[in-house]
């Protein structure tokens, strides 16, 4: 899926440090990278994401493509298993020749659906997958930005987890993240709100599309009795 990321609404998306400085080593590597290019020399901008759902690590890929003024193709690889396993490989070439022929942040979600771990004995045609997903990211030229993301970095095969120079696991915001979250959000809509009673909330740690799901449903509470606003 190709998206329009232009719209990305930046006044009301949080970074932590730790992704500020990640999105700087990516953005480095893109410039770094159409040098490299010059010169003939192939390195990949890849970065692993894991971590449980609802952590942003799909709104990232967007966040990036969108400072960077790239396009944003989206692929869940749990949605390209077919259950005929070579239809599977074909689905995967598809996908990575049309891809290559973008300049583009290619977001692979739930990349542990097919980039399983291979025994030592498994010559099966899940393991003949994996071997062509390899294969096809060894592929890829710089101008590319490949961004995998996983619940379970712990099914991935190591040697397609070699393929990502970063890896990072995105976590629940702590207290102090959480609450410049919602105030972003909130100063970003121009709506009062009570101080201490988003300091309460944030006592409880919440999955980053809980605390936005969690505003929304105040706003419209807000909206709807005319009364201030309470998270």
């Amino acid at each position: 899926k190709m998206e329009d990321v232009s719209n990305f609404n930046e006044n009301r998306y949080y970074l932590t440090d730790i992704e500020k400085d990640i999105f700087t080593q990516i953005a480095m590597a893109k410039n770094t990278n159409e040098k490299l290019s010059e010169m003939r020399i192939k390195y990949l901008n890849t970065t692993l994401l894991y971590g449980e759902s609802g952590t942003g690590k799909t709104t990232f890929g967007k966040y990036v493509a969108y400072k960077l003024g790239m396009p944003f193709a989206y692929l869940n690889f749990a949605q390209c298993i077919s259950s005929y396993l070579g239809a599977t490989s074909k689905n995967i070439e598809k996908v990575f020749d049309y891809i290559s022929k973008q300049k583009c942040v290619l977001m692979l979600d739930e990349i542990d659906a097919i980039g399983i771990k291979r025994g030592k004995e498994d010559l099966g045609e899940m393991s003949r997958i994996v071997i062509g997903l390899m294969q096809s990211f060894d592929l890829l030229e710089n101008d590319l930005i490949i961004i995998g993301a996983t619940n379970r970095r712990d099914m991935i095969d190591e040697a397609l987890i070699r393929r990502f120079t970063i890896q990072h696991e995105v976590t629940i915001l702590n207290n102090n993240e959480a609450y410049n979250l919602i105030i972003k959000y909130l100063e970003d809509l121009k709506i009062n709100y009570n101080d201490g009673n988003i300091k309460e909330y944030v006592k409880t740690h919440h999955k980053q599309s809980e605390i936005i799901k969690d505003i929304v449903k105040s706003i419209v509470k807000m909206i709807n009795n005319e009364t201030n606003f309470i998270l």
